[in-house]
């Protein structure tokens, strides 16, 4: 009794609106209906709603409410959704009533036993089942476990499919929850968004910390090539000093010798060679003196030139691991920001009436590698290659899935 309740409020919300398409008369309906092969068995009102029972060719009974005209999408809506809803096995069907509006068409399920593995799962549907075809056949309903409403909704790709995701939500209900909020995945998407943008700032800072860092070690690199050149300089000054002092000594002393030799020539050779001796032991001193002054200088270069480049290796093993972490942080904001591309995707791919289509990785890395080797390609034959391709529990890719990868992959929009 309570089934049947539910039932009568569900059929009732879903006949609510203003019927806009222009008037068609009843037996207009029961000439396209009885047209398309079903066979009318009753015709009656529901809360003003002009319906009918039907049986098709293998007398499976259903009923049908038209709101406005019965058009031909109607009937291709209803094949569609008839064809689905009857080969689900393991389902047996106590009504089932298929409702269409000038926009909509949608088909509601009470079923009197629905096994899965050798479980009923009806204890799980006290409103049913409800299907709709919006491009394709989907469905939306909820399921009632725990005392959790959790709500079925997306694209009916296969059997296997829709089954494993019913599964899957008696199971663990609450983890089935988060992961069909679109809330929840629309959260995820600004809380990615705003760590990129702090990503940013920081990779902003950091190149301002490499700038400054590159600035200070080729500071120092002028600092060191200025103090070598200093050190050379004064090393070259005082060697020139000690050489002139040598030549001004060796010239007073050859004067004076010279002089020593005219004034003293009668003296004789003996006072000559100890003026000479005399005069070499000098020299060989200043010598020696000018040699150890240059020795210093060159140990004190040496020095300088290798506290010079263990600083230089130092900063470049410091540069070195920023640049490197830099690196691993760009790579972990790129993979980020490729999760952020598809839940764009995702998000311009909606349907007519709002509903989120997934997208398989593996197909949107097809569509741009296809793109990329072939710029002229249109998006209608990158889309029919793609979903050529899918395995067939894969959501298939819809246009504007493609016009969002085009937008956001190569700046292309059509």
């Amino acid at each position: 009794m309570q089934r049947r309740i539910v039932y009568g409020i569900a059929v009732a919300l879903l006949t609510m609106g203003l019927v806009t398409a222009p008037a068609q008369s009843r037996s207009d309906v029961t000439n396209a209906l009885e047209d398309e092969g079903y066979t009318v068995r009753e015709e009656y009102s529901d809360g003003g709603v002009p319906s009918w029972r039907l049986s098709d060719s293998q007398d499976r009974r259903f009923s049908v409410s038209v709101m406005g005209r019965f058009s031909s999408a109607h009937a291709e809506a209803l094949d569609a959704m008839r064809e689905v809803i009857y080969e689900i096995d393991g389902l047996e069907i106590d009504r089932l009533r298929y409702v269409f509006e000038s926009d909509r068409a949608d088909a509601v399920v009470i079923p009197s036993e629905f096994l899965i593995d050798g479980a009923d799962y009806v204890q799980y549907m006290p409103s049913g089942m409800q299907f709709e075809f919006d491009d394709a056949v989907r469905f939306d309903f909820r399921l009632l476990v725990d005392n959790l409403a959790v709500r079925m909704n997306g694209q009916f790709l296969s059997e296997a499919q829709f089954l494993d995701r019913i599964q899957r939500a008696v199971e663990n209900p609450a983890n089935y929850i988060q992961s069909q909020d679109p809330q929840y995945l629309a959260q995820q998407i600004v809380d990615l968004r705003q760590r990129m943008e702090r990503r940013v700032a920081v990779d902003i800072e950091q190149n301002n910390r490499d700038e400054s860092i590159l600035s200070r070690v080729e500071s120092l690199r002028r600092e060191s090539e200025n103090a070598i050149t200093a050190v050379t300089e004064k090393n070259e000054q005082a060697v020139n000093r000690l050489q002139e002092r040598n030549e001004q000594a060796l010239n007073r002393l050859q004067e004076s010798g010279e002089q020593a030799v005219n004034r003293l020539q009668e003296s004789g050779e003996q006072a000559v060679n100890r003026l000479q001796e005399s005069g070499e032991q000098a020299v060989n001193r200043l010598q020696e003196s000018g040699e150890q002054a240059v020795n210093r200088l060159e140990a004190q270069i040496s020095q300088l030139a290798e506290q010079q480049a263990h600083l230089m290796a130092e900063m470049a093993e410091q540069f070195e691991a920023q640049l490197q972490a830099v690196r691993e942080e760009k790579a972990e904001l790129q993979t980020e920001f490729e999760a952020l591309r598809r839940g764009s995707i995702i998000l311009a791919g909606r349907t007519l009436f709002g509903n989120l289509r997934d997208v398989d990785p593996e197909a949107l890395l097809q569509v741009v590698q296809i793109r990329a080797a072939n710029p002229q390609i249109t998006q209608d034959e990158v889309q029919e290659r793609v979903n050529a391709d899918l395995p067939d529990d894969a959501e298939p890719l819809h246009n504007r899935h493609i016009q969002a990868i085009y937008a956001l992959y190569f700046n292309q929009y059509e």
